[in-house]
């Protein structure tokens, strides 16, 4: 995964953007992990999008595609043995492929996707979440 996430800084290094496109996600728990990896690598001009039909038509979009956590406060980082980074207005969270699952305690209480307020998260293997600040003006930077 850590490979897969540097070979798209060095695609970003070259100017280019990218896309990430999971064809193979059949889940929303399967979205977030590939909007999660999007958002750890994102240079603001990458797209994170699907195959799966009912999740992209009008009828149907799917609101994770229109997250936004704000500037990035800087590059992803490992916290707790999980792939983190830090923006204005939230924090993305991912557990690798192949890792033991982990309980991540946060600084302070974050917004889940569904609106639940959390002081911490459990994520098992191949699982990621994106979390947002309660209140704007308790968002670090």
């Amino acid at each position: 995964m850590r490979t897969f996430l540097d070979y798209i800084d060095s695609v970003h290094a070259l100017g280019a953007n990218v896309l990430l496109l999971d064809e193979t996600a059949t889940t929303i728990k399967q979205q977030w992990f590939n909007l999660a990896a999007g958002l750890l690598t994102s240079n603001g001009q990458d797209l994170v999008s699907t195959e799966d039909w009912d999740l992209i038509s009008p009828d149907g979009f799917w609101s994770g595609f229109t997250t936004n956590l704000g500037r990035a406060l800087g590059p992803r980082y490992v916290d707790e043995n999980v792939i983190r980074r830090d923006f204005t207005e939230g924090i993305v969270l991912l557990n690798e492929p192949g890792r033991d699952p982990v309980t991540i305690r946060l600084d302070a209480p974050m917004l889940t996707p569904s609106g639940q307020l959390v002081t911490s998260v459990a994520l098992g293997d191949r699982e990621a979440i994106v979390l947002t600040h309660p209140d704007p003006t308790s968002a670090p930077g």
